[in-house]
This record gives structure tokens, sequence and C-alpha cells, in this order.
């Protein structure tokens, strides 16, 4: 019993030697260095200023029961962004020395912004006008895509849904809004290099600046395509 209990325990001595032989990776040490890493190139994607005052990057954890050879002086990595989520980025980062390896580490790329948001509650049907907005920062990489961020963007736009008081404005929120409405008398004008014609006509749709709307002619009763000038306005096209 004692030979056995002693052979038992020999076993487990050099199973243990064979498998810890090597120096192991202190985990605390790899992730800071892919911090550096990951920090180092969105600082030259942002630029100092920008990167300082608006991003923050936090690398995941990693399994402390994880057991890598120690390699600090042969690491590369390759950053790996998924389209579809900028923010959420992973880190390959794989040691090149005697015992190589492979792991994935997962980072988060904070990038806070300014953004337009609503002053007050607003209707489907308003158009936007600066006191109907504010700004506030907020953290990207939590909110989604079509944020806005240009005030001059916004303002005049009108709403195609409402939004609370607070709610941030996206570009999917906004369409310009129509100056010409179904019905509506407008003066259609014509140009070419020899001549200028104006006459009115009938709106037969409504219209934004730059859109091209259907317009029947009072006089001719023909419908043409025309584009919207200005309120009351459009223009048709000479050939």
């Amino acid at each position: 019993m004692m030979i056995r209990s002693f052979f038992s325990l020999l076993v487990t001595l050099v199973f243990s030697s064979n498998l810890y032989a090597y120096e192991v990776q202190d985990l605390a040490l790899l992730k800071q260095t892919v911090l550096d890493y990951t920090d180092q190139h969105y600082r030259q994607a942002f630029g100092e200023d920008e990167f300082d005052s608006k991003v923050k990057i936090e690398v995941g954890g990693l399994d402390v029961r994880l057991r890598l050879a120690k390699c600090d002086d042969n690491l590369s990595f390759k950053l790996i962004e998924p389209p579809h989520n900028p923010h959420n980025v992973t880190v390959k980062t794989s040691c090149n020395g005697d015992k190589p390896w492979t792991v994935y580490i997962p980072a988060t790329v904070n990038v806070f912004e300014d953004i337009i948001v609503a002053n007050r509650s607003l209707a489907r049907g308003d158009v936007l006008q600066e006191d109907d907005l504010t700004y506030k920062r907020v953290n990207t990489a939590s909110v989604g895509r079509g944020l806005m961020s240009n005030m001059k963007s916004v303002k005049g736009m009108e709403l195609k849904r409402s939004v609370r008081a607070g709610e941030t404005i996206r570009n999917n929120y906004l369409k310009k809004p129509d100056i010409v409405l179904k019905g509506q008398p407008v003066v259609m004008s014509a140009k070419s290099r020899f001549l200028s014609v104006e006459t009115t006509g009938v709106a037969l749709v409504n219209g934004h600046i730059g859109e091209r709307i259907k317009v029947k002619n009072d006089k001719s009763k023909r419908v043409v395509d025309a584009q919207v000038v200005g309120p009351g306005k459009v223009s048709v096209a000479v050939r």
C-alpha cells in the first residue's frame, strides 16, 4: 500500500513538473500590452487631441486559469473590427516564440461625442428649430448609429416621427419639409440660353426643395415633371 502511494505521488510530481516546465505569461501584463497596442492604433486613427478628449479603450479580462508560455518580447497583434459594430473589436494576439500560441482578446472602443437631442417633446411633422434642440455628450458605443452632431444639418428638417425630451435625433427620423403642397398653385419657369418663360400650374403631389414632382400646366393642361426650387416655385427642363 505504501509502495503504491509512493508511485502515485511520483507520477503526480512528474506530471506537474512537465505541465509547468516553462515560465508562465503574466496575464495582467499581457492585458496591459494589448491595451497599449489598441490605444496606439486608435490614437493614430483619431489624432492625438481628438483621441484624448473623446476615446477610451477597455480591454476584456482573461481567464485566470489560462496558462500561456511567457512571450513578452515576441508578441504580434492584429486588430479585427467587425463592420456591423466597430465599437466591439477583437485583438488577435500571437506569440511567435519557442512555444507559440494565439489568443483572441475582446476590447471596447468607447467614443464620446456631443450629439443632438430634443430639448422638449416634439411631434411628427414638426419642423425643427434651434430652440427645439440641444447637445448631450454620450458614449456612441451604447446608442447605435445614425446620430446627428451638426446643428446646421438638422435645423429646418421635418420629423417623420415624434420624439421625447432628451431623446437622440437620428438621421432616419428626418426629412426635408414639403414646401409645395398637392393642389397648390405654383409658378412654373423654363429657361434656356436664349429663352426664359414663366407660366402657372398646379402641383399634383407634395414636394420638398430639389425634389421632382408632377405639375399640371394651367394653359396647356399638360402634366409635366418639374423640380421644386422654392416655396410655390418649380422649374421645368427645356429640351
